[in-house]
């Protein structure tokens, strides 16, 4: 049964929605926040660049993780879309079985929508067997980026730790590159190598952001026009009790 702050947390997301989605057009101004690593994801799509090397997460599309995955696929869709020219195209490597196929068919799309005729053998997915050893996958995808000089390195999906392998290696050939992950270990990592880190409910709701609608931008600012009310009704509470005693 709702409680009635249960309730009135629901009218307040409902009319904070409702008025957002109905001005939004006329202020368009109205995002609160930049996205980290989203202006550097609109130059990566950009027609005319080199290839960028977009490596997965770790989580596979079955299972709780799933929504992380088909976060990092958003992501990688978002590149696909102004990023296959038939001089080059992105290369995306995978290290979980599942996640393959969908890769696959998001590239043969994405060459067709160019109009491209897709080759027959994909090699621009990548699948590296780790056998679940994730710091294996890790290394194979940051030897994969030394290769490809590519011009850039986006990391999305579920990735801890082995992420400093990829980080590295981007760093080491001065390659501009994003880090989405829904691991707090991996974000903490990568802040060590680049500024360009997207976290936790940043990564899920990166699409937003990237291919803004007056629908998902109202959904994100009544989620920051939230998370504030939140941070201020704990703040205040807290000062309460320190002054009441």
């Amino acid at each position: 049964m709702l409680t009635s702050t249960t309730l009135g947390v629901i009218v307040l997301v409902g009319i904070l929605l409702y008025g957002v989605v109905r001005y939004f057009p006329r202020f368009p101004q109205m995002v609160l926040r930049r996205l980290p690593g989203s202006d550097l994801l609109v130059k990566l799509r950009s027609p005319g660049r080199e290839s960028a090397h977009v490596t997965l997460g770790t989580a596979t599309l079955i299972g709780e993780s799933s929504q992380s995955t088909v976060a990092g696929w958003q992501i990688m869709h978002y590149l696909l879309q102004g990023g296959i020219g038939r001089q080059a195209s992105p290369m995306v490597t995978v290290g979980e079985a599942t996640q393959l196929p969908l890769v696959q068919a998001t590239l043969r799309h994405a060459y067709r929508a160019a109009g491209v005729m897709p080759p027959p053998v994909m090699r621009a997915a990548q699948f590296v067997a780790s056998e679940g050893d994730t710091m294996a996958y890790a290394a194979a995808a940051a030897d994969g980026l030394r290769q490809a000089q590519s011009s850039g390195s986006v990391v999305s999906g579920r990735i801890g730790a082995e992420v400093a392998l990829l980080a590295d290696a981007a760093r080491t050939q001065d390659t501009p590159q994003v880090v989405a992950t829904s691991d707090v270990r991996g974000a903490a990592v990568a802040y060590a190598f680049t500024s360009q880190v997207m976290i936790g409910e940043e990564l899920l709701t990166a699409p937003s952001f990237l291919e803004p609608r007056a629908d998902r931008s109202a959904a994100l600012i009544v989620m920051d026009i939230m998370r504030w009310l939140i941070a201020g009704a704990i703040t205040g509470l807290v000062l309460y009790q320190l002054l009441v005693g």
